[in-house]
């Protein structure tokens, strides 16, 4: 049996925050694996929705008594169904106004149990920023992990200049060909210009 002082003092502890979406979840989860079978103690924060759907969804741990699962309330209620998911836009908001209290709450009372080792890192999705937050107050570390695709990282990061671009495209003021030209020289080259010119006419 695992002696409780040395595990809270040789064993790094890391609370992994994915954004409550099954595309997020999913890579955060073999992140977590992955950490975990190289000794370090997880946490794995869900939503209370996301952790009822995870729980008929995704493939189990396994019982092990240093990954453990927890839920903090996103603020959104109950759904009809268990099959209904919220619009991502209002669970982006609702996270952001109501998940700070309580992932704070959480990482407080793991930090003060007797049975874990103190929190040394936590890993959250870019879009739970709030995390940043309980890190600055607390003194942990925090790593934003990106969950989705390198191309849509990119759109993500030049949003404001798309945006501009697909405006124009709208009022008549831009060719299509023109916009997938500019849009080019500001992603780089770093992505699949194939997957952009399709992206640009089929969602813009």
């Amino acid at each position: 049996m695992e002696n409780t002082v040395d595990l809270k003092e040789a064993v790094p502890h890391i609370v992994c925050m994915p954004f409550p979406g099954q595309g997020h979840i999913t890579p955060m989860l073999t992140l977590a694996k992955l950490l975990h079978n190289r000794g370090f103690y997880i946490t794995f924060v869900h939503t209370d929705f996301s952790y009822r759907r995870s729980l008929r969804s995704l493939s189990p741990v396994g019982h092990s008594a240093t990954f453990r699962f927890e839920t903090i309330p996103d603020g959104l209620p109950p759904p009809e169904s268990p099959d209904d998911f919220p619009h991502v836009i209002q669970l982006c908001v609702s996270t952001s106004i109501h998940s700070l209290s309580p992932f704070r709450d959480l990482v407080t009372r793991l930090n003060n149990s007797p049975d874990v080792p103190p929190v040394t890192c936590i890993i959250s999705d870019a879009t739970m920023s709030f995390t940043l937050d309980v890190s600055q107050e607390l003194g942990i570390p925090n790593i934003f992990f990106w969950t989705v695709n390198a191309f849509t990282l990119m759109c993500y990061l030049h949003f404001s200049r798309i945006r501009n671009l697909a405006s124009q495209l709208r009022q008549g003021k831009l060719r299509v060909s023109l916009l997938v030209k500019t849009l080019r020289r500001h992603l780089e080259t770093c992505i699949s210009f194939q997957m952009m010119d399709s992206y640009v006419y089929t969602n813009i």
